[in-house]
């Protein structure tokens, strides 16, 4: 299959090569589902229509690069079919492109957006091939057993007449002249529209127009060179007949012919038989791209999770530190308390602790020594707390038996000062 600057190559196991025109080496781009066969293709653009044995027909944007094809394009599904697809035609258009599908009895036109046509004149009629002359607007498709018909951009699809006779079509191919001749391929026959020119011939697959005056066949093995000379179609020779060409995988291009095979690809130039090139396949990466894809993305989601957990114990050890401090800060607030309480000169012994608060860090990156530094703290307030508090104890119960003391002073005092009662003698008389 040719594009506008390169050829597509399919291999059996479905990998797309892409080779630029002139060239004589291709380099793998894309690969597909092998359970998924494909078995036609063709380009628009940088758009990769193609169907495979399942019946579908998609549509895949597609680079020159293996990775960006594998990781950022993936195909659309533009038609199914629930009967068999037995040809296939890309009508590349301005206004969106239109496939059109022999389907098994009928032919359907599928719109670049999916939306499907059938053509009824086509009803119960098997359609065998496609064929577009270049430069003519017309296109030619061939019937199993109802003959060959042709549509213009101005009229709608018309029976060519006298090949309605014609049974068992295979294939056509069509002339670009004035007036354009066709050449038909049947199971057992080449012909021309000149009734008196046939070619016995059997086996044979597929036509390949090469120009007005040469065309070639395709039989089971080799490939055999035709001529039209004077109306008639005359037999130039058979060539590399040890070599099966697969006729799906057979096409002309820039005055080469391009013939598929077990081997490889064989490119020959048009009537320079005897100037045989082989496409040389640079195959792709021999590692699973898609493994290395999801491990990688296996271990950058676990290094976010890890970053993500650092981060969160991270915030939540600083919170903790924070509330450390703040506690350590009021035990120095209740020390001070104590301190004035039990009259201990105390203010440096304070200030010297709120020094070290001060410098506790809870962004640093020793989280240890933190915890260290909080922890002495923690013990040497508690310990001064101790202390203060036996100390104020003390001189709470020195206060007490002072004041004990003094009551009992007092109470001496004024029980001396008490005068004694007098006796008095009451006379009766």
């Amino acid at each position: 299959m040719y594009g506008s600057d390169f050829l597509y190559y399919l291999t059996s196991g479905n990998e797309l090569y892409r080779q630029r025109k002139g060239e004589f080496s291709a380099s793998q781009i894309c690969s597909f589902p092998k359970e998924k066969q494909i078995v036609w293709m063709d380009m628009s653009g940088n758009r990769l229509y193609y169907r495979n044995t399942r019946q579908e027909v998609k549509r895949l944007k597609v680079s020159g690069n293996l990775m960006e094809n594998r990781l950022f394009h993936s195909p659309a599904t533009v038609y199914r079919s629930k009967d068999k697809i037995t040809a296939s035609w890309l009508k590349k258009k301005k206004d969106g492109d239109e496939l059109l599908l022999g389907v098994q009895d009928g032919l359907v036109i599928v719109g670049e957006d999916g939306e499907a046509d059938t053509v009824s004149v086509f009803k119960d009629r098997y359609v065998t091939s496609f064929f577009a002359p270049r430069h003519s607007g017309l296109l030619y498709l061939s019937t199993l057993n109802d003959g060959i018909f042709y549509v213009s951009p101005d009229t709608a699809f018309k029976p060519v007449p006298g090949t309605e006779k014609n049974s068992f079509i295979r294939d056509l191919i069509a002339t670009e002249g004035y007036r354009s001749a066709l050449i038909t391929l049947t199971n057992h026959h080449i012909l021309s529209q000149n009734p008196d020119d046939t070619l016995r011939v059997r086996g044979y697959n597929r036509l390949l127009y090469a120009n007005d005056t040469l065309f070639y066949a395709l039989p089971e093995f080799g490939i055999r060179k035709f001529s039209i000379s004077g109306g008639r179609i005359c037999d130039k020779g058979k060539y590399y007949t040890d070599i099966r060409f697969n006729p799906a995988a057979a096409f002309v291009s820039n005055g080469w012919l391009c013939l598929g095979s077990d081997l490889g690809v064989l490119t020959i130039g048009i009537d320079r038989e005897d100037i045989p090139r082989w496409v040389a396949f640079a195959p792709g990466s021999t590692f699973n791209l898609r493994f290395v894809v999801i491990t990688a993305i296996l271990v950058l989601g676990i290094i976010a999770l890890a970053v993500g957990g650092y981060f969160r114990r991270r915030s939540s050890t600083k919170k903790q530190i924070l509330r450390r401090v703040e506690a350590l800060k009021a035990r120095v607030d209740d020390l001070e308390l104590l301190y004035d309480l039990s009259d201990q000169a105390s203010r440096e012994e304070v200030a010297c602790l709120r020094a070290e608060i001060e410098t506790i860090d809870p962004d640093a990156p020793e989280r240890k020594k933190t915890y260290a530094l909080i922890t002495r703290l923690t013990n040497d307030i508690i310990n001064r707390n101790r202390e203060a508090t036996l100390c104020l104890l003390k001189k709470l119960k020195e206060q007490a038996g002072w004041i004990a003391g003094t009551e009992l002073s007092t109470s001496h005092s004024c029980s001396q000062r008490r005068p004694k009662p007098r006796n008095r003698t009451i006379s009766s008389g």
